[in-house]
């Protein structure tokens, strides 16, 4: 009886540099929200947000104004991260900017149809539409 009472041993791993913690993703039902990558727009409008809100909020507490400041400080950095995070990922390049200009200042019709189709039909001014053409 001796031999069952001695402890089990175990093995107990000290190294976790190998193990990945997901934060973002928990099989418990607790999960931080979605992670996203931070662009330059979203990043400078939080930093700058917050530095402002902070500076005029120091700035603003002998007035008394200074939790209003702070407030609307925290309101308007959070929207205006926000809306920069809306701003689509990639612009158009600059090939196809000047492609827009040339089409802009040189507009060019073009038609569906063949010229011999469109013989003899007037545009009905009561609809828009092409009439039909007069039976000859």
């Amino acid at each position: 009886m001796a031999a069952d009472d001695e402890p089990r041993r175990g093995k107990l791993y000290t190294d976790l540099s190998k193990v990945p913690i997901y934060l973002s993703q928990s099989r418990n039902g607790f999960s931080l929200p979605p992670f996203r990558r931070w662009r330059a727009a979203d990043a400078i409008a939080g930093v700058l947000g917050t530095l402002a809100t902070l500076v005029l909020t120091v700035t603003a507490l002998p007035t008394g104004y200074g939790l209003y400041v702070l407030i609307w400080g925290a309101i308007l950095t959070i929207a205006a991260v926000i809306v920069l995070g809306k701003l689509p990922k990639y612009g158009p390049s600059a090939l196809t900017r000047a492609r827009w200009r040339l089409e802009a200042r040189f507009p060019r019709t073009s038609c569906t149809h063949l010229p011999s189709a469109l013989a003899g039909r007037i545009v009905d001014a009561r609809t828009g539409r092409l009439a039909r053409p007069a039976v000859r």
